[in-house]
């Protein structure tokens, strides 16, 4: 995952190496936070609301800055800090309203021109939607299921492709889409987003 981040920020322009900050949200175990460490350039920052985790990270990867966030933002850092923010797992286990507010904060926090990626469960989950859900979803809408749950992996996000063209990434320009299962072993669809440079 981390070296499909860099080829896809390589692929539409960035250089990572000239990067000022990059940040991942909810950066959970470091399954890609930690290679990191080899970049030269960018201060790498994560933040994650599990505070175990966040520990661990403080003791075993130093090489990075940490974080501890509520399942609403905001985030503690200054307007437009980072060059690239990307968040893996992520919406795909928040409600819409938590999506959308989350999308502003980052916003927030990116520089006018910044990238951001997420991740989503797009058409290849569709076997994994009840008929009802099916028929939302090929509307074009947003299938949530146990949205109480939010943060948490019970509950689900599905989201199709229009759904993220059309309303998610409002404020931000859509550079490249990775469908699920064309990358390796990389089960979810990949979105890198630039934000609009109006979008301060």
């Amino acid at each position: 995952m981390f070296q499909i981040l860099i080829d896809l920020l390589k692929k539409n322009g960035p250089i990572v190496e000239t990067m000022q900050a990059v940040l991942e949200l909810g950066c959970g175990c470091g399954r890609v936070l930690r290679y990191w460490g080899s970049v030269h350039g960018p201060e790498i920052h994560g933040t994650d609301y599990n505070p175990r985790l966040i520990e661990w990270y403080r003791q075993n990867l130093p090489f990075a800055h940490y974080g501890l966030n509520a399942l609403y933002p905001p985030l503690a850092y200054a307007d437009h800090k980072f060059d690239f923010i990307y968040a893996i797992s992520v919406f795909t286990h928040l409600s819409g309203e938590l999506q959308s507010l989350w999308m502003k904060e980052l916003a927030r926090l990116l520089k006018p021109g910044g990238y951001l990626l997420l991740t989503t469960h797009g058409a290849s989950y569709r076997e994994k939607l009840t008929q009802r859900e099916l028929e939302i979803f090929d509307e074009g809408r947003l299938v949530v299921r146990y949205e109480e749950a939010s943060g948490m992996n019970l509950c689900s996000a599905y989201h199709p492709e229009s759904y993220v063209r059309n309303q998610l990434s409002t404020g931000y320009s859509i550079c490249d889409f990775v469908p699920a299962g064309t990358q390796r072993e990389i089960y979810q669809d990949k979105f890198l987003m630039q934000k609009n440079e109006c979008n301060a």
